[in-house]
């Protein structure tokens, strides 16, 4: 157990406390409760009768809020008690996060050979190598740095250790790698990169090369900085390269031999076109029309497919009508997965059955038989009068539990599939798995509220397991109302069916209550949930969306202000709170509702891609009444997959959520929120 560290013990007494550098703990604990734990902090009686008469779980709360408020005196007293606890690891780590900066080698070192098993292990470990590096402890580094995939802070970090201890090769070789990437790098990587500068190790060629990557990958102010390293004797011919990315049609009058060597000219060439072909189709194709013969010396065939593959598919990507006449025209040696697929969408989106017929008999076997074309060829079928062929493809498809599954029942007038169900009980078997260290661990943290901890701990644990007890750890989350250890541990088992484990009335209360108050459906609200987050409450994506409804901080101030949220919307830790967020989430799903005229489809598509987007998509209602082929045709793959998962889940929901003492109505079709298919189904 840490109780203080290595200096403290020395001195008996802290003369200066530490400052806390880590929030997140205390954010998980949720708003209500860190204020009542704080207080316990300033009320609480005398702290020996504490110890005996408080239970460990609550003692180890207060214990962290303790950390919070920087009472180190409290916290030891309370961590000294908690010897043995199952979270006392959490405990450790909370408090070596607070106190890093005065820690000692020993003290971090000893933690993490401790408690290898937990993910909290790489957690501490990157900022331990950080803080050394900080502290310019480069043997301390080298001797704490074993994996070497922290990430690119860390490899920065690692590049000046190397350096400092004298491994001037290995050295040179690393920062050559972080050099040589298409985007920016972090400010910590720059004494890398001057210290290669110094040493004379950086000729023009690697800085040439970092430019034609930064312009392959799209970034022309990286590359125009990259420009100014070069010597005097160079900018004029890579200026040249930024003026031809910058306006392809300056090929018509160039030789591509004033670009450079092969090498180079044929990146040039090849990022400026493509980059033309993504943003202007139209305008890239006429060029490439002209361009192609003149430039088959630099580009080789496989060169010359990508161009014209890459204008053809975002022709079809922007709703170009040319964009299927394009794709269809494309050598078989040019085509890949992801050509065949836009050649199919896009006759989809111009209502071409039998276009679509031929593009989808195009694909690879693997490809056609994706749940998707599928169900897509079936439609074509009925649609060109293959009757009897289309009806038996949808009929096979229709035993599928899925989107396309659900679409080919209706069909067909088929009942849905209920997919695999879960195995029954095993007693003895979740007696097992509930004694694991790890499911105690993650269990504990789920009732701390440490939800990312414990997220974090429960997919470890199901990795390590077979399918039956991944079954068994889902009805041991079950049990202590965890929907996302559940959903995770149950679908992980092969038991994605429709069920209680997997699709878990989480929050049931909160949701009915938010949904009648918005006017939405609760089971619409429950399936966004399952697919926003999974019933994670703490859980932010990449681009920044947090909580349980996954809204992005700006979209949940905005509507805070327009309902009684008010400013605790803006407040990004509270947002991770389940309550609010299926406040805020689903006063923004009844605006959507409402703008859209209660279009189901449009206003989920707009939860997830913007109002805007949305309606500019909207521009085409012939193909907007049938909602399947619009979703199907959107330019956004993740909006697609989203709205498909997310109607489906709320089919399944709706006949979870129903209450059982109501008279059942007719169950939720999928057509039914898409449309009327308007398709002959019964054999000519």
């Amino acid at each position: 157990m840490i109780l203080f560290d290595e200096k403290e013990r020395e001195t008996g007494s802290i003369a200066s406390s530490p400052q806390p550098i880590l929030s997140r703990f205390g954010r998980r604990l949720g708003k209500p409760l860190r204020a009542a734990l704080l207080i316990a902090v300033a009320l609480t009686s005398p702290l020996a009768h504490a110890a005996t008469s408080t239970p460990p779980a609550e003692r180890y709360q207060q214990a962290l809020a303790a950390l919070q408020a920087d009472d180190f005196g409290r916290y030891r007293t309370l961590a000294a008690g908690l010897r043995g606890y199952i979270l006392q690891p959490y405990l450790e780590f909370a408090y070596l996060k607070a106190t890093l900066k005065t820690a000692e080698p020993a003290t971090v070192n000893r933690f993490l050979r401790r408690n290898t098993r937990l993910p909290i292990d790489n957690t501490l470990r990157r900022a331990w190598l950080l803080e050394l590096a900080r502290r310019a402890d480069w043997t301390a580094f080298l001797a704490t740095d074993v994996s070497g995939n922290e990430g690119t802070r860390v490899a920065c970090a690692r590049v000046r250790a190397l350096g400092a201890t004298g491994q001037t090769a290995r050295a040179t070789a690393l920062t050559k790698r972080l050099w040589l990437v298409g985007y920016s790098q972090p400010n910590s990587c720059n004494p890398a990169f001057k210290r290669l500068q110094r040493n004379g190790s950086m000729p023009a060629g690697l800085v040439r090369q970092r430019l034609l990557l930064a312009l392959r990958d799209g970034n022309p102010g990286l590359a125009r900085y990259l420009v100014t390293l070069l010597p005097d004797t160079q900018k004029k011919r890579a200026n040249r390269w930024l003026a031809v990315y910058a306006e392809p049609r300056k090929l018509l009058s160039l030789n591509w031999t004033e670009l450079g060597v092969r090498a180079e000219a044929k990146q040039v060439i090849g990022s400026a076109l493509a980059r033309m072909g993504r943003t202007q189709p139209t305008a890239a194709h006429a060029l490439w029309a002209r361009l192609e013969p003149r430039l088959k010396p630099v580009l080789n065939r496989a060169e010359r497919h990508r161009i014209a593959r890459i204008i053809a598919v975002f022709a079809a990507v922007d709703g170009l009508p040319q964009g299927e006449t394009w794709l269809a025209a494309l050598p078989a040696a040019a085509n890949t997965a992801w050509s065949r697929e836009w050649r199919a969408r896009a006759a989809l989106r111009n209502g071409d059955w039998r276009g679509l017929l031929a593009a989808v008999r195009t694909m690879p076997r693997w490809q056609r038989h994706l749940s998707v074309w599928r169900y897509w060829e079936a439609r074509a079928l009925l649609q060109t009068g293959a009757v009897a062929d289309g009806r038996k493809l949808a009929d096979t498809l229709s035993r599928q539990f899925s989107y396309y599954g659900f679409l080919a029942a209706d069909l067909v007038q088929r009942p849905y599939a209920q997919g695999p169900q879960p195995r029954p009980p095993d007693i003895a078997l979740q007696k097992k798995v509930g004694g694991m260290y790890l499911t105690r661990v993650a269990l504990a943290l789920h009732r701390a509220d440490q939800t990312d901890d414990a997220g974090s701990v429960w997919r470890a644990l199901i990795r390590e397991l077979a399918p039956a007890a991944r079954m068994a750890a889902a009805r041991l989350a079950q049990a202590q109302d965890w929907s996302y250890g559940a959903y995770t541990a149950a679908a992980q088992s092969g038991a994605y069916g429709r069920s209680p484990l997997t699709f878990p009335l989480a929050h049931w209360r909160t949701v009915r209550t938010v949904a009648h108050d918005n006017d939405v459906p609760p089971a619409l609200m429950l399936a966004m949930m399952r697919q926003e987050s999974a019933f994670q409450s703490t859980v932010c994506s990449t681009a920044g969306a947090c909580g349980l409804m996954q809204l992005m901080p700006a979209t949940a101030c905005w509507i805070g202000k327009r309902t009684d949220l008010g400013k605790d919307a803006c407040d990004l830790d509270l947002l991770s709170e389940p309550d609010l967020s299926i406040r805020a989430g689903g006063a923004y799903l009844g605006y959507l509702m409402n703008i859209f005229a209660d279009d189901t489809v449009a206003a989920v598509a707009a939860y997830n891609a913007g109002p805007g987007n949305v309606n500019a998509w909207l521009a085409q209602p012939a193909l907007r009444a049938d909602a399947a082929r619009w979703i199907a045709t959107l330019p956004f793959g993740e909006t697609r997959r989203y709205l498909e998962a997310v109607l489906f889940n709320r089919v399944v929901y709706a006949q979870r959520s129903r209450p059982s003492t109501e008279q059942a109505p007719a169950a939720l079709r999928l057509s039914g929120l898409l449309g009327s298919l308007s398709i002959p189904v019964s054999a000519k």
